[in-house]
């Protein structure tokens, strides 16, 4: 190889390479909900159990955690075909008390086959799902940030007929994977930072009681 064709093959190799990060760049992110259970329950002698704290764990050395176990045809699809590298999720908490959100995640791997699905002594094992032919997939997460207060499912249904309104979640409970708007993700993330309705509450209750108090000692 010339100097001169050298020189055009790099130029070339690095107009690639900043063709792939503007379009990285330029590409909206896309915000979603997956929900898990991080109390004990055994499915077919496991405990399926899972929470923020394990995922932290995980992902602390720059390691991805295979997020499967999705078997709704729904919710697969958007695993597979909607998830983009990039995208952040909410970690919602369910099947317990109380439900709730309790983190951000960032996808870090696309859709790929669930290996638990081939596994017939996994407790998501699917004999219907062949590697050549997979029914159920996975998707690459890893912990971003843990909520500086949980947001649970009653103070989400709160504002269920204004600023969520038309949150997938609430609409449409059962999904274990499903989409969050820009808004009301930052409405989300904002509500996180501040205090919780039933903590504001109890604080004006008892500033209330006070100044009651002081009417009767100073009338």
């Amino acid at each position: 190889m010339t100097q001169k064709q050298k020189r055009s093959f790099d130029d070339l190799e690095n107009a690639e390479t900043t063709q792939e990060t503007d379009e990285k760049e330029e590409r909206q992110l896309h915000y979603w909900l997956m929900k898990a259970e991080p109390d004990t329950r055994f499915v077919n002698g496991t405990d399926i159990a899972f929470d923020y704290e394990m995922l932290e764990e995980l992902t602390k050395n720059g390691e991805y955690k295979a997020w499967g176990g999705v078997r709704n045809y729904e919710a697969r699809n958007m695993i597979k075909s909607e998830m983009k590298l990039g995208d952040l999720v909410f970690f919602y908490y369910s099947n317990c008390k109380p439900p709730r959100i309790a983190g951000v995640m960032e996808i870090c791997r696309e859709a790929f086959p669930e290996a638990n699905a081939f596994n017939k002594e996994n407790p998501y094992y699917d004999p219907k799902s062949d590697p050549e032919r997979p029914r159920w997939f996975s998707i690459g997460v890893k912990a971003k940030f843990k909520l500086k207060r949980e947001i649970p499912l009653h103070e989400l249904r709160m504002y269920s007929n204004n600023q969520l309104a038309n949150m997938e979640s609430l609409k449409r409970s059962r999904l274990s994977v499903s989409r969050v708007s820009p808004r009301e993700w930052q409405f989300i993330l904002d509500l996180a930072e501040q205090a919780s309705p039933d903590a504001t509450s109890f604080y004006i209750k008892k500033r209330r009681k006070l100044e009651e108090h002081l009417k009767d000692v100073h009338p």
